[in-house]
């Protein structure tokens, strides 16, 4: 029976090896994420002030880019060397320095997180309202389905005391946030555009956007391109509601201007948590864009029909890509059944030659040695060491990245004579369990 010290022991050598080995495919993931950027960035410059909505879409591709990190792109010619370098390069203390700031700034905002939602819970909510069924009656007109209009029928208003920006939230159970002397002190008109303008974002996925560059961020926070981006997404969102906004709510261009001017000498505005705030009062350079950028539209009368087209070829391309990504990546783990030969000084002797995998023969977790094959290998390979070591059932992670595997240490003058190194241990299961499924 293992004890308590053998079991930590385990665990410390998984954390070992999963700090090296998470490191490196998070670095790969983040390599490519930054190859796609300047692309990315390219396309928000070309479309600024045109397709907001497209550039939202294009900013999308980093979301895929984690999964790059078992990329077999790595493993070629000519991106072979930054497997080797960082390979070389990558120390434990890197993974548990990079990974801990990771997880540090994970709970930070899984605390802010909980700390709104538990402040929204003392905050009068509004269940019924006209303006609120005219709201959604609004944003959902032009829709072939009524899936989004049930979804929007459970986002709940809630109220709050301070001044604050308008802004919105929640993937499974939506909300939206407005501050009650807006609420009791506006018009009908400028109420149902900012009800409008938050049920737009609720609407359109950009609080799931949100959340996934939220997790980009914290994934890489070491690459300060990522927060560039962030905010260009962010931006890009705003543009997108402004504009579908005018378009639902029937108000003007130089009404909506008039109501972000407005709006700004009344509230406090700041960023929430995975939260599209509908004014930060801060950034004044934001509010100039959002301006700009709708003085520039122009209403269309087809607009539903060509963002339904845009996101019907958005969802095809991106899972092209998801499909084309994953069959090019190595699997989670692979057992290599087939024998490694090691010298007494553990060097490589042989791998994929035939003729090993000829000398050697697994059955039901042992080693069976044609002594024949054996000493023409031993020959052929001129192999001096008194034993070699004999490696089979090993779980590779990435090429050249595993462990774990059975061990047999077979004498050279007598095949016959095989000592395993590796048991079928609670250890050793619970280990291949980690090494399996836990990175």
């Amino acid at each position: 029976m293992a004890t308590v010290q053998e079991i930590l022991v385990v665990f410390k050598n998984f954390l070992d090896f999963a700090s090296i080995y998470c490191l490196i495919k998070c670095l790969k993931a983040m390599l490519c994420g930054i190859a796609v950027m300047p692309f990315i960035l390219f396309i928000h410059r070309l479309l600024k002030n045109k397709l907001a909505t497209t550039s939202c879409y294009v900013m999308l591709l980093l979301a895929l880019m984690p999964l790059m990190g078992m990329s077999r792109l790595f493993y070629q010619k000519h991106f072979a060397w930054v497997t080797v370098v960082l390979s070389e390069y990558a120390k434990v203390a890197y993974g548990y320095i990079y990974f801990g700031v990771m997880f540090a700034l994970a709970g930070v905002f899984a605390i802010k997180m909980f700390q709104m939602k538990k402040n929204l819970k003392s905050c009068a909510q509004k269940t019924k309202s006209d303006i609120i069924a005219k709201t959604i009656n609004q944003v959902t007109d032009k829709d072939k389905t009524t899936f989004q209009r049930k979804y929007l029928e459970q986002t709940k208003i809630y109220i709050v005391e301070t001044d604050e920006s308008p802004f919105s939230g929640g993937l499974l159970n939506p909300y939206i946030v407005m501050p009650k002397i807006m609420w009791e002190n506006w018009d009908e008109k400028r109420i149902t555009a900012v009800l409008c303008h938050e049920m737009m974002h609720i609407k359109s996925g950009h609080i799931l956007w949100i959340t996934i560059f939220k997790v980009l961020t914290i994934l890489w926070w070491i690459n300060p391109l990522i927060y560039l981006c962030e905010a260009i997404l962010k931006e890009d969102i705003e543009h997108a509601c402004d504009e579908r906004c005018i378009l639902y709510a029937g108000i003007s261009k130089y009404e909506y201007g008039c109501l972000l001017l407005a709006m700004i000498e009344q509230i406090n505005g700041s960023q929430k948590a995975v939260a599209a705030s509908f004014l930060n009062k801060t950034d004044f350079t934001l509010l100039r864009k959002r301006l700009s950028y709708i003085a520039c539209r122009n209403k269309s009368n087809n607009y539903c029909d060509r963002q339904r087209l845009k996101f019907e070829l958005f969802c095809i391309c991106m899972l092209l890509m998801v499909g084309l990504i994953c069959t090019t990546s190595y699997p989670r783990y692979t057992i290599l059944h087939e024998v490694t030969l090691f010298g007494e000084d553990f060097r490589t002797i042989a791998y994929e030659e035939p003729l090993v995998q000829e000398a050697f023969k697994i059955e039901n977790g042992r080693l069976l040695v044609d002594k024949s094959k054996f000493e023409e290998l031993v020959a052929s390979e001129n192999i001096t060491d008194e034993y070699v070591y004999a490696s089979f059932d090993t779980i590779m992670k990435l090429p050249g990245m595993g462990g774990l595997g059975n061990v047999g240490m077979v004498n050279v003058a007598d095949s016959d004579d095989i000592f395993y190194l590796s048991e079928d241990t609670l250890c050793n299961r619970i280990l291949a369990f980690c090494l399996k499924y836990l990175i």
